[in-house]
């Protein structure tokens, strides 16, 4: 049994950090690990990094490991924005996706922004030229196919689930159909 967190409304002004999920990581040292989550909600950070998912890792002081992560919120922020992580540090991303428009003070991926970034299979509505991160059109978000691919093409053991003609992207909800 595991847990989805999904977040549909946020308020907030930022400060070091302002994210969907999680604002800023401030104290490091062990891995910091975010799995199964979606953000769905705004993020406008007035001052500081914004993320879909995370804001800020402060001066990358902990290693970020995401699993599994969504984020259809619009980003905004004075510092660095995107999708998945404003500010990453030292990130390993998998499984991961976003499909939302990012507006920041500075030269922004859309995706994630980090000093170290190692993605795999993860999917992106823009080009960002991250190693690991695709770039798929509009339709691959409704169609079923980012689904099948973050799936690895498996049909059982699976985490994200659509069904098509309903859901207008991939869930982590098995209530929902399994794409092949």
């Amino acid at each position: 049994f595991w847990w989805v967190v999904i977040i549909t409304a946020i308020a907030g002004v930022g400060g070091t950090g302002l994210g969907g999920l999680i604002g800023a990581v401030v104290n490091g040292g062990s891995m910091v690990t975010i799995e199964n989550c979606g953000n769905e909600a705004t993020v406008n950070a007035e001052s500081g990094n914004a993320g879909g998912i995370l804001g800020n890792n402060v001066n990358a002081c902990a290693p970020i490991l995401m699993n599994n992560c969504y984020n259809l919120g619009d980003v905004t922020a004075s510092g660095q924005a995107a999708g998945i992580g404003g500010s990453l540090g030292r990130a390993i991303v998998n499984n991961s996706w976003n499909k939302a428009a990012i507006e920041s003070g500075d030269e922004s991926n859309t995706f994630g922004n980090a000093a170290t970034l190692l993605a795999e299979n993860c999917y992106n509505e823009k080009v960002d030229n991250i190693e690991g991160v695709e770039k798929l059109a509009e339709e691959s978000f409704t169609n079923g196919e980012l689904c099948f691919l973050l799936n690895g093409g498996q049909t059982t053991n699976v985490v994200w689930y659509q069904t098509l003609g309903e859901d207008d992207y991939p869930v982590l909800d098995p209530s929902h159909k399994i794409v092949y």
